[in-house]
């Protein structure tokens, strides 16, 4: 399939169309080198189509497009990997060999048969390696990094889009170009997400079990209390409009651990939060999967002042354990110190073993 006026061809790989198609893998190439093609893509099924593609002189390279089931049968898993096997033999040894696989399919529970075909994350530093692509090169420092890589580079990519993404209204029908609009749009979306209207039903809460009253809470914050706080934030956190990051914290020493205590200490007096503390400041990052004009396919996070996440983990830690003062039901393995649900699973296990093995 052409596509009019945007000089790309579309090739995909299907099945018969008595057949119904699961997925589907597709090459968009510029016409004029679809021209200089030796042969058009072969499209195996619609998990796999190969493309052989010239390079300088007598060279070719053979590129993949593989798409893994996620959710069908084991039978449909065997067949994939039988019928990309049989693809990978078909390549010529003399060819550069490229795969474009889905890494982000689901890894089934047979570990043991696949450790080989594995590559650890942790040697990449968990990078997200689609983008290394698109950054500006700016040292010439090895072979790969050189201006006609650049101008190759930006032949096929195109230019890199900066400033602020435009996106689409509410209803879809309207593209958001403007700073103005965009920012309310983002305003408005939070919304809808943040602020859902809730019903609280008083027949519930009648049926809660009344206890005695536990003055222990209504004790202000102390300096361990503060102290262990401060140890349970995790480092490497983005700041919140103080700019203050959770390290400054962790290593201030007891100096500015008696001053914060006597912080909120005295909100605890006052009966009174900061406004600083209750603000965020919102940010959307992209899902990469989905329409980048869509909200929907952005996911949000709230920078929170890191003093003010101090003091709700002094609450928190106040109230988990009166809770764990037996009244907490036993059934209930997470939140809860000690008790994880990955510790409840591990035990499962366990027992399991056990009794296999009586």
């Amino acid at each position: 399939m052409e596509q009019v006026g945007a000089g790309y061809t579309f090739f995909w790989g299907d099945r018969p169309k008595a057949e119904r198609s699961d997925a589907g893998v597709a090459f968009a190439i510029q016409n004029d080198i679809v021209g200089r093609l030796p042969c058009l893509p072969q499209g195996i099924n619609d998990h796999l189509i190969s493309l052989h593609l010239p390079l300088r002189g007598d060279q070719f390279a053979t590129i993949i497009s593989a798409y893994a089931p996620t959710t069908s049968s084991d039978e449909k898993n065997d067949k994939f990997y039988e019928d990309r096997h049989v693809l990978l033999a078909t390549v010529p040894k003399a060819d550069k060999l490229i795969v474009l696989d889905d890494f982000n399919a689901r890894v089934w529970t047979d570990n043991a048969a696949w450790q080989g075909c594995w590559v650890p994350t942790a040697s990449l530093a968990l990078t997200i390696t689609a983008s290394i692509f698109c950054e500006p090169v700016r040292n010439t420092i090895s072979s790969w990094a050189t201006p006609s890589f650049a101008f190759r580079r930006g032949t096929i990519y195109g230019p890199c889009i900066k400033g602020i993404a435009p996106l689409l209204s509410s209803v879809g029908t309207t593209l958001l170009t403007k700073k103005s609009q965009i920012l309310e749009r983002w305003a408005e979306h939070f919304r809808s997400v943040l602020n859902c209207s809730s019903a609280i039903s008083d027949a519930a809460i009648d049926q809660l079990p009344q206890l005695g009253t536990n003055n222990d809470l209504d004790l202000p914050p102390s300096l361990p209390e503060t102290t262990r706080a401060v140890q349970q934030i995790s480092s490497d956190k983005a700041p919140g409009s103080d700019a203050i990051p959770p390290e400054v914290y962790k290593h201030g020493g007891p100096r500015l651990m008696a001053e914060l205590t006597t912080l909120f200490q005295e909100m605890w007096r006052q009966g009174q939060v900061p406004q600083d503390f209750k603000d965020a400041t919102s940010v959307h990052l992209y899902k990469r999967k989905g329409d980048r004009q869509l909200c929907d396919n952005y996911r949000g996070i709230s920078l929170l002042n890191i003093a003010g996440k101090i003091f709700v983990l002094i609450l928190l830690n106040s109230l988990n354990g009166h809770l764990e003062q037996g009244l907490l039901p036993e059934s209930q393995c997470c939140f809860r110190r000690h008790r994880e649900t990955t510790d409840m699973i591990f035990a499962a296990c366990q027992i399991q073993e056990k009794c296999q093995e009586m």
